[in-house]
């Protein structure tokens, strides 16, 4: 996973956080909002997003939160399926 290379985390801590709905330490928030361009705030959700994101992002933003409250199975093939499309479209390496 790209993502774990970037905060420097084990894939196995990223999946971890992935599956089980876990909170991120203190000490990682920062590697997070980095990679994501955001503060750790607007990150952790202290901070709403500006409306100068567009509405087609806000709606997906909104989209990704609710799929937080899916069970875990439900919530991992959510993510499972998002990876597998973002492969395809060549954004991500596998």
């Amino acid at each position: 996973m790209e993502l774990a290379k970037k905060v420097r985390l084990s894939r196995r801590m990223i999946a971890h956080y992935e599956r089980h709905g876990e909170r991120i330490p203190v000490n990682h928030l920062t590697s997070f909002a980095n990679v994501f361009n955001v503060s750790v705030d607007l990150f952790v959700g202290l901070k709403p997003i500006k409306m100068t994101t567009s509405l087609r992002t806000a709606r997906l933003f909104n989209r990704l939160h609710r799929v937080e409250e899916l069970p875990d199975k439900d919530r991992k093939a959510v993510l499972d399926y998002i990876d597998a499309l973002l492969l395809k479209a060549g954004i991500v390496k596998p």
